[in-house]
């Protein structure tokens, strides 16, 4: 029996190691603009329950349904056009299969009694999901939804998202923020970085820790308290893209675009925390990507090992776009042996930004193993990437019993056909690095 055949035609997805374009210029600001109210169109709460969109009408049947009641006993306090990031509207779970496609929908604040309810639908409400609220929000987000909500001119408060709401000691008493005409005191302040969403716009606002003082970013008021990003990508392919990565955060987007705003979390910490730690500065355009890097190490980079950085700079995004890390983004080299007298069943995945994991299928995946390509192991596994097509290949003993079968993909962006020669090499380099896992 074939294991894994499913996992790797998964994880055939193919990685964009195209030839470096031109850098565009940097954008000079990264904050995301304010709309006018004209933008975002809002209707206020029913009066005599006019017509609706089908799209709201179906997220009241969704609400009455999961409470219970006659649909009439509940009130449209509020809807709004947005778009969502995905098929599942933003709201999918890790098991989920979303269709990375923007999905024009709305938001719609439902009233059942005293309490309100917040839903988000597609365009004619055939998809409809319940968007939970932040519990125990600071009040610095409250207020910070609140006074957004009367910026954009918008009907109910709730139509704007609370994505995240993080302490911050702000350098000086101007929250992080130059604003002409201000003298800031150069005191610690502590505070909160609040990130919101509304019509499909995302808004961050700097405040004091009782969000009784809200800076609202805006464009060309640069902010004072914010680390500098450790890491600057931009992708050599078109349409172009930007990534600026600190020591927590990554805002990413189109190039000369305001920026959106994630953070890094688990693993993504830790590799971006060991980067800035081992790594000297370096400027460079590679194969994979123009990169900044503002390191605080003292190991010097090579070619390969930018390279490799640019490459996981590429992987933040990919990850930041679609919200979830998945085995297959930034997959270069996947390798599975099974069978033979030892009774081998051990898999292999290399990662164009240089990591190795490496799992036998007897044992827990908690017993994965891993590693950091050297530099010369990278230089060859982007040779064979540059080099080669794409390759899928299975090969199994003729022997009846304890016959040893092999499969190999490697996501490859050249023009070459590889040979049964330059399989065997890959298949070498593969096991080589299995083992040296291991150890």
């Amino acid at each position: 029996m074939i294991l894994h055949k499913l996992i790797f035609a998964i994880l055939l997805g193919g990685l964009l190691l195209s030839a470096c374009a031109g850098l565009p210029a940097a954008p000079e600001n990264r904050k995301t603009p304010l709309p006018p109210p004209s933008d975002m169109p809002t209707q206020p709460a029913d009066e005599g329950q006019p017509p609706f969109p089908p799209a709201v009408t179906a997220a009241r049947q969704a609400l009455a349904e999961m409470l219970a009641i006659d649909p009439a006993a509940t009130t449209v306090a509020a809807y709004a056009p947005a778009e969502w990031p995905d098929s599942c509207l933003g709201l999918g779970g890790t098991a989920e299969s979303c269709l990375q496609a923007l999905t024009p929908g709305y938001r719609v604040v439902l009233q059942a009694g005293s309490e309100f309810y917040v839903f988000r639908t597609d365009q004619d409400g055939a998809a409809v999901r319940q968007e939970l609220a932040a519990a125990e929000l600071p009040q610095a987000a409250v207020n910070a939804r609140r006074d957004l909500a009367a910026k954009l001119g918008l009907a109910h408060e709730l139509l704007v998202s609370v994505l995240s709401a993080e302490p911050v000691d702000w350098g000086d008493s101007c929250l992080g923020v130059d604003t002409p005409g201000i003298l800031c005191l150069q005191v610690i302040t502590p505070g909160y970085r609040v990130v919101l969403e509304a019509g499909g716009q995302r808004y961050e606002v700097h405040s004091d820790a009782t969000g009784e003082r809200l800076v609202l970013l805006e464009p060309g008021r640069p902010s004072t308290g914010e680390t500098l990003p450790g890491l600057v990508w931009q992708s050599p392919e078109e349409p172009c893209q930007r990534v600026e990565i600190s020591a927590r955060q990554v805002n990413y987007g189109a190039c000369g675009a305001p920026l959106s705003a994630g953070r890094l979390d688990g693993v993504r910490l830790a590799e971006m925390a060991n980067y800035l730690a081992a790594y000297a500065p370096f400027e460079a355009e590679t194969p994979s990507g123009w990169i900044s890097f503002r390191g605080q190490g003292s190991l010097k980079t090579g070619p390969a090992e930018q390279r490799a950085l640019a490459e996981w700079a590429r992987l933040m995004l990919l990850e930041a776009q679609s919200g979830r890390s998945t085995p297959d983004q930034g997959l270069a080299l996947a390798w599975h042996r099974e069978g033979g007298i030892a009774g081998f069943c051990d898999d292999l995945l290399v990662y164009a930004y240089g990591r190795v994991q490496a799992t036998n299928c007897k044992s827990s995946p908690a017993d994965a193993r891993t590693l950091k390509l050297d530099a010369a192991q990278l230089e060859q596994l982007f040779t064979w990437l540059d080099g080669y097509l794409p390759i899928q290949d299975y090969q199994t003993d003729p022997a009846t019993a304890d016959a040893m079968t092999r499969e190999l993909l490697l996501n490859g962006t050249g023009s070459r056909a590889a040979g049964d020669a330059e399989k065997q090499a890959l298949s070498d380099f593969a096991s080589a690095l299995y083992a040296q896992a291991m150890e």
